[in-house]
């Protein structure tokens, strides 16, 4: 649903997942603990694919981005927020772009892709734009 009503690209292109620093090994197995940059990919607890099925790929892993409060405190509250109401963690993450568009790098382009995708609300900062 993401691919085809805000992304606008093909249904089996995958994403990727945010996740709070300490809850990466209780989702996810792989070397390394932390992985900032979305650049490691790990496989998903075969006991969490049910609860993680749109970031987890067809080959049982998913690149995460781990996220503490040091490296982005508002990111990781929210994070949290969301762990405290759906009981994990983790949550979608994806390139702020439209197919075949570069990645959004300016307020100005952020409402743009915003106004011209299928989202709902746009959080900038502490400014939220939408319904």
């Amino acid at each position: 649903m993401v691919n085809q009503k805000i992304k606008f690209r093909e249904g089996f292109r995958p994403f990727g997942a945010s996740v709070l620093e300490e809850d990466v090994l209780l989702n996810f197995e792989g070397k390394l603990p932390i992985s900032p940059y979305m650049t490691i990919t790990y496989q998903t607890k075969t006991e969490k694919i049910k609860f993680l099925q749109g970031v987890t790929h067809a080959d049982g892993t998913c690149r995460i981005q781990t996220v503490n409060q040091a490296q982005n405190a508002l990111f990781y509250q929210l994070l949290k927020h969301f762990k405290q109401k759906a009981g994990i963690g983790v949550c979608l993450n994806t390139s702020f772009n439209l197919n075949y568009e570069p990645i959004v790098c300016t307020p100005q382009q952020a409402l743009a892709t915003f106004y011209g995708s299928g989202l709902d609300v746009l959080i900038m900062g502490n400014y939220i734009i939408g319904s």
